[in-house]
């Protein structure tokens, strides 16, 4: 699976190439700092087995969720194959209701995302 996290001086970008950008039926997903209305790590409320969604979801075969998926009247974008170690987050003014992703170490991401976006105070 090929996917690239980049932070970026004004976004979060994510990347899809080959399989994974097959699986999630996109290349590329930005999400601009100034959207981020918070960040959480560990996805407690995944989608419904039916949810509308675009892309790759194994439930209940597995965890695997990949694309769009419409939740509450929106939509939001998930490339998780580990609940645990995703990062959540909701968003406010974007085409998303929410990113949840998979990472390495959600520790580490949440900080450096953390240190990227605008004072909110």
């Amino acid at each position: 699976m090929s996917r690239r996290i980049d932070f970026e001086d004004d976004a979060l970008v994510v990347r899809f190439e080959g399989l994974a950008a097959f699986t999630t039926l996109t290349r590329e997903v930005r999400i601009p700092y100034t959207a981020v209305g918070s960040v959480s790590i560990g996805l407690t409320d995944p989608p419904a087995l039916l949810a509308v969604k675009i892309g790759l979801s194994m439930p209940p075969f597995g965890i695997t969720q990949r694309g769009r998926f419409r939740e509450h009247g929106r939509w939001s974008f998930f490339d998780v194959d580990d609940r645990e170690r995703a990062v959540v987050l909701d968003l406010t003014g974007h085409e998303f209701r929410r990113l949840v992703l998979t990472v390495d170490d959600p520790e580490s991401f949440f900080q450096k995302l953390h240190e990227r976006l605008p004072d909110r105070g």
